[in-house]
């Protein structure tokens, strides 16, 4: 049985200085032609869709889609799927795109999670790791969600620049608890050769911090978030009773899920599956009834 979806939006208004991750920027016709294409292998692949108990639209940043484009997308899968047996369905966001207009869209498809990539609330690692938002675009953004009674919220947290330690960490941890987040998904930075980092550390003009540092931090934000009510159930990620997401732990047990977007990844019958990483073949493999794998 085919439990989860994931749809890839490879689109993000600035290039991060880790991410590693397929991404570009994209002019708005470029945008619109990626819509109907992945509406169209959703369509190629409705046979999988129909006992799907997740949806997770990822990035990239889905957010930096105009709301049509977004509504368009949300339309159709609404046409495909069964709603009603939808347990969790989430889209990730940036802290700058979230106000009242994307949260009343969201809430009319019934998308009841949210994952904002928050990655610290601290003015100069948000500078260092090329974050286009501020320190009060992101606690606007949690304010007007708590506000507005949005129900489960996931924030990205990142640690590992050289001079990180444990009280900047719990710092950004305090901020979100206060904001009553369910989850937390904190990573340690891994510098990887395809970035701004990667480069920078080829010349020796980047270097991140101390592998010991790096886990006596790891030890001490897995005991805080205990303390204060988030329960570890992966190794990056924390949650409220109840609120540890049922997509990743589709990914975490092996259970089977389908994918659709360039670069996006999937498990059936036992075998992964990779479409390829390249715009315009993904939209030619889709055209042609002819996906490509990597």
């Amino acid at each position: 049985m085919i439990e989860g979806l994931y749809i890839h939006i490879p689109f993000c208004n600035v290039i991060c200085s880790y991410c590693d991750f397929y991404k570009m920027r994209a002019k708005s016709i470029v945008k619109e032609q990626l819509v109907d294409y992945l509406i169209e292998e959703l369509y190629l692949k409705r046979e999988y869709l129909n006992d799907l108990q997740t949806i997770y639209i990822g990035g990239g940043t889905p957010s930096s889609l105009d709301h049509n484009l977004l509504e368009k997308l949300f339309k159709s899968l609404d046409s495909l799927i069964d709603s009603t047996k939808i347990k969790e369905f989430t889209i990730e966001a940036n802290p700058n795109d979230i106000n009242i207009n994307f949260i009343n869209l969201i809430k009319k498809y019934k998308i009841n999670r949210l994952s904002l990539g928050i990655q610290s609330f601290d003015r100069q690692t948000l500078q260092i790791l090329g974050r286009n938002h501020t320190e009060e675009e992101a606690i606007n953004a949690l304010s007007l969600l708590q506000k507005e009674n949005f129900p489960n919220v996931n924030i990205d947290l990142i640690y590992g620049l050289q001079t990180d330690t444990f009280a900047r960490v719990k710092n950004d941890i305090d901020i979100a608890i206060k904001y009553n987040v369910k989850h937390f998904s904190i990573y340690s930075l891994i510098v990887e050769e395809k970035t701004l980092f990667g480069y920078l550390s080829k010349k020796n003009q980047f270097q991140r911090l101390d592998d010991l540092i790096d886990a006596k931090i790891y030890e001490q934000l897995v005991d805080y978030l205990q303390i204060n009510g988030y329960l570890q159930y992966e190794v990056s990620n924390f949650a409220k009773i109840g609120y540890q997401s049922i997509h990743n732990l589709i990914y975490w047990n092996n259970n089977h899920y389908i994918a659709v977007g360039p670069s996006a990844s999937y498990f059936i019958d036992n075998t992964r599956y990779t479409n390829i990483n390249n715009l315009q073949k993904y939209f030619d493999g889709v055209k042609n009834k002819d996906l490509c794998f990597l």
